[in-house]
């Protein structure tokens, strides 16, 4: 089995089943294959199998069609981010090595580089022989892009099996199945974004796809169209919940959140517009797929139960078990983890440890196996010799619901080593806590040392083209203004 080979079956079993969706279109399973299988020839002279193929595309559907006739032909998938810089782009094909690039846009390249335009590939003379490349489990597939501590990206390397594995303990656990719609807005160069849709592809599931996120136009298209699952990140569905307030959407039954914490006024306003959803938010990482999850009742706990086939050691400085309840560093190990990064053997020997694989996440597990996550290792601050992850604080003070978004950072302070300071966006000027009600609010829910010397009111932040805050543009700023 290998992912997408389902392809030749649904196109008979369910050939007029919409595959995918669009503002533009709508591409049946028979439509879908035989285009697939069309790609896969005319490629196939050009990208044999274990060729790495990079794409730079921005029509979804293209992508799609794209990205399965790779795979399938035992080639690996290299999707790159068109709003990239040159720079950017420039790092991730040196870092990736493609044998192959095709692209719908006009862009400079090494001539050592083989590039190919979408629309010329397309117009290419179709092999008549049947091509079927004998497939593993183990055959690579795909090189995502993940930021690195310098803040360029990091090629991470996936094989079928990992994802397979994956599709299967996502299915279980969020009740999935061929018979729903699922949408999860962003560009597929994303790895959210790209492993729902190709679960809902390789699932035999119906995919809408939306790569603008519009807040306004995503919520009527969702009501419009019979969407049950949602998929995306905590500032989508605020953004959504923000510019929809007055209407209720009952069509929608999961919404599936990942990415930075779920704030509990951002989880309420979706329980309210989504009054049929359940609510899910998980933990995991694009080397490690799924850890832990949550499901959202009204009480709604730090911890979260491990996926199946999961297991985290928490382990302190010295490397020794720490004991139930003692915070210390996540190793994970699964059949679901990455491979390793591309031609980064240093960084992969960081992640792939003996103990299990770590991104740095830091956190505890409670008595009932549950995990409770605290922060990042890298996000870490020391302050008065002690040490403070700013998503512990960033979570209390979320509970406050005068405030939209908060990010904790570190400044540089000769007393303290490094100053604890919070950065608040207010919902509503008007509305605007003092000083004192903030550090009053802090002192009743964390340690003392824990509670931030400094509170500055911004009127937004910097987000990463994901959706996530941006701490490294945010901490520049804040390096430039002192």
């Amino acid at each position: 089995m290998f992912i997408g080979d389902h392809l030749e079956t649904f196109s008979i079993e369910q050939n007029e089943k919409p595959a995918i969706v669009s503002k533009e279109k709508v591409i049946t399973y028979g439509e879908f294959t035989r285009i697939v299988i069309t790609l896969q020839k005319k490629l196939y002279s050009i990208a044999k199998k274990g060729k790495k193929v990079a794409l730079l595309m921005d029509d979804d559907t293209n992508f799609l069609h794209l990205f399965f006739a790779i795979i399938r032909n035992g080639c690996i998938a290299v999707p790159l981010d068109p709003k990239w810089t040159k720079n950017e782009r420039d790092h991730a094909l040196t870092i990736s090595k493609p044998d192959l690039l095709i692209t719908s846009h006009n862009i400079e390249h090494s001539e050592a580089l083989s590039v190919i335009n979408f629309d010329q590939l397309t117009r290419q003379q179709e092999r008549n022989e049947d091509i079927k490349p004998f497939l593993t489990l183990d055959n690579l597939f795909y090189i995502g892009f993940t930021s690195g501590s310098s803040g360029k990206p990091k090629g991470f390397i996936r094989n079928h099996r990992s994802w397979l594995e994956s599709f299967n303990v996502y299915e279980n656990v969020f009740d999935l199945n061929s018979t729903q719609s699922m949408i999860s807005p962003g560009p597929l160069c994303h790895s959210l974004s790209l492993f729902t849709s190709v679960h809902t592809i390789h699932m035999g599931a119906t995919l809408y796809v939306s790569p603008q996120f519009d807040p306004i136009d995503l919520y009527r298209w969702m009501t419009e169209e019979k969407v049950d699952v949602f998929v995306g990140v905590p500032t989508m569905v605020e953004g959504i919940t923000r510019s929809n307030q007055s209407n209720i959407n009952t069509r929608v039954k999961r919404m599936i959140v990942s990415g930075a914490g779920w704030p509990q006024n951002s989880i309420t306003h979706a329980k309210n517009m989504f009054p049929m959803a359940q609510l899910y938010e998980y933990y995991g990482a694009s080397e490690l797929s799924f850890v832990s999850y949550k499901e959202l009742t009204k009480e709604v706990s730090g911890s979260s139960k491990l996926f199946p086939n999961v297991n985290v050691s928490i382990l302190n400085e010295k490397r020794m078990n720490c004991k139930e309840g003692q915070v210390g560093e996540v190793f994970v190990n699964s059949p679901m983890l990455f491979t390793g990064y591309i031609n980064n053997d240093e960084e992969t020997r960081k992640v792939l440890s003996e103990f299990g694989a770590t991104v740095g996440d830091i956190g505890c597990l409670e008595e009932n196996g549950n995990l409770t996550l605290v922060g990042r290792s890298s996000n870490m601050l020391k302050s008065g010799g002690l040490k403070i992850y700013p998503e512990e604080i960033e979570s209390v003070l979320k509970g406050m619901d005068e405030i939209n978004e908060v990010v904790v950072i570190g400044v540089e302070d000769d007393y303290w080593g490094e100053k604890v300071v919070a950065l608040i966006e207010w919902k509503n000027q008007d509305q605007r806590k003092t000083v004192e009600e903030i550090k009053n609010y802090c002192q009743t829910h964390l340690s003392s040392y824990k509670c931030p010397k400094q509170f500055i009111s911004r009127e937004s932040f910097h987000y990463t083209k994901s959706g996530k805050i941006d701490r490294q543009a945010i901490r520049r700023e804040m390096e430039e203004d002192t």
